[in-house]
């Protein structure tokens, strides 16, 4: 997206499509590594010698958790379950896919998808029909009570 032109980067943005009911977007504001982070270090936390895949997994935990109805109300209709979900992602959500016992899969269309999303995102230029969540007071909440004394 950044090696597009102005004129480029608008075309995409019209050309997003997320009125269809077989396609969902959603933008999802966990700061993962800044949470994950804070428990590594917290000084109350039960278990100083947690691995930091345990805090990982329960950051997983929450947010399947967070998102899981809108994901279920989707598969629904197909009579899909979760597990039965396809995700193309990069790979630092590589992890996460399987701890909620998904199916990953390299780049592909929905991957190019997502990409143009999250650019469009973090530039805070809204895209119609893309839900977005801010989930990080849940999560940090919800592990709070998980991992600290």
């Amino acid at each position: 997206m950044s090696e597009l032109s102005d004129q480029q980067r608008e075309q995409v943005r019209r050309n997003l499509d997320f009125k269809r009911n077989d396609v969902r977007a959603w933008c999802f504001h966990v700061q993962r590594q800044h949470i994950e982070d804070y428990f590594i270090h917290h000084s109350r936390l039960k278990n100083p010698k947690l691995p930091k895949i345990s805090i990982h997994k329960n950051f997983d935990h929450y947010l399947l958790r967070s998102i899981k109805d809108d994901l279920e109300k989707f598969v629904f209709p197909y009579h899909q379950e979760l597990s039965d979900i396809v995700v193309q992602t990069d790979w630092d959500m590589k992890h996460t896919i399987e701890h909620w016992k998904m199916q990953r899969v390299d780049e592909g269309i929905a991957f190019q998808l997502a990409d143009a999303v999250a650019w469009f995102n973090q530039k805070h230029v809204p895209i119609d029909n893309c839900k977005d969540m801010d989930l990080r007071d849940y999560i940090k909440s919800s592990m709070e009570q998980d991992l600290l004394r």
